[in-house]
């Protein structure tokens, strides 16, 4: 009968209708939640590259910190060893210099003693002489 075909007709057109919302929202609803995704995947990207640019900074900053200290350490290390050597060629210039006063300190006590040998052997040969001198008149 006609009457059943255009129910059939206008359920068949009802239930077509049905699908294409249905579709049409889960259209609708998977571009929203895609467009959702991308934005959480941005903010992701984005918190991620600051995280990293955060840490790198840090780390930038220790080897900085870490490159300074060594620096430090190895000026310390040449200062004192400057002082060291410093200290040690004091030395042995004061070493050197008591050793050549010494020398030069026993040459002259040598002469000093030659000297004296000569002038007592000159008075005592003068004195000899005036003895014999006095045992002869």
């Amino acid at each position: 009968s006609p009457g059943t075909m255009r129910r059939r007709k206008v359920e068949k057109e009802a239930k077509m209708a049905i699908v294409i919302q249905s579709r049409w929202r889960r259209y609708v609803v998977r571009k929203a939640f895609l467009s959702s995704v991308r934005s959480v995947i941005v903010l992701q990207c984005w918190s991620r590259r600051n995280i990293m640019l955060a840490s790198l900074e840090r780390q930038v900053k220790s080897a900085e910190l870490l490159q300074n200290l060594w620096r430090c350490h190895v000026a310390r290390k040449a200062a004192r060893t400057s002082i060291v050597q410093c200290h040690s060629s004091k030395i042995i210039q004061s070493q050197w210099r008591a050793y050549i006063v010494s020398c030069k300190y026993r040459s002259e006590r040598s002469s000093v003693i030659l000297l004296q040998s000569v002038v007592r052997r000159y008075l005592t040969r003068k004195k000899r002489k005036q003895m014999q001198q006095s045992m002869i008149d």
